[in-house]
């Protein structure tokens, strides 16, 4: 093992693993309460509220990608290894890169199914308010990821990305002016 390949990492970061374990177990709820629905209430219909997000299996494997990606960050923040936290930085990259896939085909399901296209049943009502969550879900873990990621690279190489839109850090000399 290389000396090199140990870093600091902020501890806030167990936390944001947390959170993408915890996103994953909504998605894989809701997404089976979606497959429930759909083969209890609208098995026969014709008419009934089709979804793009069942066929695409999209929360089962968002689920697997985001419980997978909070568990590398989580193991970042304790082994603090880079080799980890480039690891992690590969698996959350993916995981933006399959969620920003799942809001895609959301938005097409919700341009599909507009108000006007709905019935007032409660099955599709239903499956509608859950594709809801989906996409509120589906946008947190795309924000908890990006903050990972910059604490990541900031970790890994020391100095903030160079599109970042924070304020350059101060230096000693500033400090001291402003005490005085």
């Amino acid at each position: 093992m290389d000396v090199h390949d140990y870093f600091h990492i902020q501890e806030e970061i167990r936390i944001l693993g947390t959170l993408q374990i915890n996103i994953g177990i909504f998605h894989l709820f809701l997404g089976s309460l979606r497959y429930y629905i759909q083969m209890t209430y609208l098995i026969g219909e014709i008419n009934s509220y089709k979804t793009y997000i069942l066929k695409e299996n999209y929360p089962v494997v968002a689920a697997v990608t985001h419980i997978i990606s909070g568990t590398f960050v989580i193991l970042t923040e304790k082994k603090s290894r880079r080799s980890l936290a480039k690891l992690s930085g590969i698996i959350n990259i993916i995981g933006v890169i399959y969620s920003i896939y799942g809001m895609i085909i959301l938005i097409t399901e919700f341009l599909s199914y507009g108000p006007k296209n709905m019935s007032p049943r409660w099955p599709e009502q239903c499956k509608n308010l859950l594709s809801n969550y989906l996409f509120i879900y589906t946008s947190l873990y795309i924000f908890v990821c990006c903050i990972i990621l910059k604490w990541n690279y900031r970790a890994i190489f020391g100095k903030m990305l160079p599109f970042s839109l924070e304020a350059t850090p101060r230096t000693s000399a500033e400090d001291s002016t402003q005490e005085n």
